[in-house]
């Protein structure tokens, strides 16, 4: 019987049992998400565009492009502001990539203050069945910061091609963000790459979007005062 105490009481304080402890105290944490405007650099049509995005102002005032002058705008530009204006919610916290964390995240790695888990994706609530297949087959990766109990950066990786709906292949899927802290307590995008290709209702479509935010500052809807 002492054996097996003593095997338990190693195993309770191994680096194992701290990661897990760590996953349960990301899942339990309220995170904060204050509304706040920022600047973004993306790239269009190989031309690099930087903006300034407030989602408190009015639709159409929302993204407003500071580089390169109107008169420069790649042909499309002005029509894909248009979408982005629209859907511009400012949601560039972190935390939100904890709703794709099973229970079951397997621990691969730990150092420097950090540790990797690897998993599955959980699909968002709602998901349909195409978007459900997809997150089966992605292979996730998560390095949170153990101090702070926050996310440093999420990975998925779509390891071989699928067909989600018979009218539709996905070639590839990459998505890489990397966070870093906010006095809020939470973290927040600092870089966005997507990378999908693939093909719908037999027309390919190749997609690559690289995003860089920057330079935060408050900013509140009419009704939050």
């Amino acid at each position: 019987m002492r054996a097996i105490s003593l095997a338990l009481l190693a195993l309770a304080a191994s680096p194992l049992a701290q990661a897990d402890e760590l996953l349960a105290a990301l899942q339990s944490k309220q995170f904060e998400s204050p509304t706040v405007a920022f600047d973004v650099e993306f790239q269009f049509d190989g031309q690099t565009i930087m903006a300034e995005v407030d989602p408190t102002k009015p639709e159409g005032e929302r993204m407003v492009v500071t580089s390169p002058d109107e008169s420069a705008w790649p042909e499309g530009l002005a029509d894909a502001l248009e979408s982005m204006d629209k859907n511009a919610r400012g949601a560039i916290w972190c935390d939100e990539f904890v709703e794709a964390l099973p229970d079951d995240a397997e621990r691969v790695s730990e150092g420097d203050g950090s540790v990797t888990y690897a998993f599955t994706p959980k699909p968002e609530p709602g998901a349909d069945g195409s978007e459900r297949k997809l997150f089966e087959k992605l292979t996730a990766t998560m390095v949170v910061d153990a101090g702070t109990v926050t996310v440093k950066s999420y990975q998925l990786h779509l390891p071989e091609p699928i067909k989600p709906h018979f009218l539709a292949k996905i070639e590839t899927f990459a998505l890489f963000v990397d966070c870093v802290p906010h006095d809020s307590g939470n973290s927040r995008f600092n870089r966005f790459d997507l990378e999908i290709s693939g093909s719908a209702m037999g027309n390919n479509f190749d997609q690559t979007d690289k995003r860089r935010v920057a330079n935060l500052r408050p900013a509140a809807f009419p009704d939050e005062g």
